[in-house]
């Protein structure tokens, strides 16, 4: 179930992971914060993107990753 906070966050920086499915790194309110945050992410090893995560507002099945929509 979504939280108020996820509600007004809808951007998240998710985290690939070698095993096929993506870890949730941060949410934020806006795509700019999103993509600074993942640019400071970036300069270590992994692979991150940014996701309009509007699946935080049902529940979901199967992988995670499955929801994201990458920006490279």
């Amino acid at each position: 179930m979504s939280s108020y906070q996820d509600n007004i966050r809808p951007w998240a920086v998710f985290q690939r992971l070698p095993s096929g499915f993506s870890e949730l790194c941060g949410r934020f309110k806006k795509r700019s914060d999103a993509d600074a945050y993942m640019s400071i992410l970036r300069r270590g090893d992994g692979v991150f993107e940014v996701a309009f995560d509007r699946e935080s507002a049902t529940p979901t099945t199967g992988k995670q990753g499955d929801a994201i929509q990458a920006r490279n």
